[in-house]
């Protein structure tokens, strides 16, 4: 029995035609890939591609034909999922959100809005690709011409590092002081990772040493295990309470050094009175929590 994570694989592989452009956006190695693909065929006991030159590839007529039939599958998964979604609904009031920045920081912010609110449901997920949002959190290094963006706060990038390392003496630090060691960030993919890059490429610079992470909760406990400095924004990312013994925080030397926070109201699809009520709340608060929350 095929597998529907291979199908849907093979449908990123059809679409691109290039085993490593469709390794990158589905965050695979290439070998791994390939391995999926291959078990594929072994599953269907047919090949569905011909090799056209180095990682570039195109569906033979068996591929074309599962080509056509996966994306009918996925329609309909779809399908059956907004007809689940909308069933749920109808029995209670349903918030979806896609929380791809400051992850941190909403069940906090949520919480008074509950408080006041009839009871309702929040399902959210921290890929926007995961789920078929009502609202979206996002953070940007640059101005979004987006006019259903609304900016919820600007915050500069810190230095985080142990209180022992060699930079801890400096007030403020560049860029360039990082180089000799190790900058501890997450894999490509990942918001922070992507926004930090975007912030590197505007600027110039290309870390040396990186040490790279899978998980958000375990950045500031590699600090303290490896000596390095993470990069993390002033305000969405505070040191956690067990560290603040053994971490501190130093301002980068260019104000320049910054991302931007927006809230997206899904304009594509009627979103309900509590939707459009949080996206208000959030508006309200957000700026106001975070800060607070930075100096606890």
């Amino acid at each position: 029995m095929i597998k529907l994570t291979e199908l849907e694989y093979f449908l990123k592989v059809a679409e691109l035609q290039n085993i490593t452009k469709a390794a990158e956006e589905l965050h695979l190695s290439q070998p791994s890939l390939s391995r999926s693909m291959k078990s594929l065929e072994d599953d269907l006991g047919y090949r569905l591609f011909e090799r056209t030159g180095r990682n570039r590839i195109k569906l033979n007529s068996a591929g074309e034909i599962v080509y056509r039939y996966g994306k009918t599958v996925f329609g309909e998964l779809s399908r059956m999922n907004e007809d689940l979604i909308k069933n749920d609904k109808d029995k209670e009031d349903v918030v979806m959100f896609a929380l791809c920045a400051a992850a941190a920081l909403f069940p906090g912010i949520l919480e008074p809005f509950v408080e006041t609110h009839k009871p309702f449901k929040v399902q959210y997920s921290l890929n926007k690709g995961d789920i078929d949002w009502d609202l979206m959190i996002y953070s940007d290094v640059n101005e979004t011409k987006d006019r259903h963006a609304i900016k919820l706060l600007t915050e500069r990038y810190i230095a985080v590092m142990m209180k022992t390392h060699p930079l801890h003496a400096k007030e403020q630090i560049s860029l360039q002081d990082l180089n000799p060691y190790s900058l501890i960030t997450l894999e490509k993919g990942k918001n922070l990772r992507d926004n930090m890059y975007a912030m590197f490429d505007k600027f110039n610079f290309q870390p040396k040493n990186l040490l790279i992470v899978e998980s958000p909760r375990i950045m500031m406990e590699r600090i303290v295990e490896t000596n390095g400095v993470c990069l993390l924004p002033e305000y969405t990312w505070p040191i956690r309470p067990h560290l603040r013994n053994h971490l501190i925080a130093r301002s980068l030397d260019d104000p320049k050094y910054r991302r931007i926070i927006y809230l997206k109201v899904n304009r594509n699809r009627e979103i309900s009175k509590t939707s459009e009520e949080m996206a208000q709340y959030f508006i309200d608060h957000f700026k106001e929590y975070a800060e607070k929350t930075a100096e606890l």
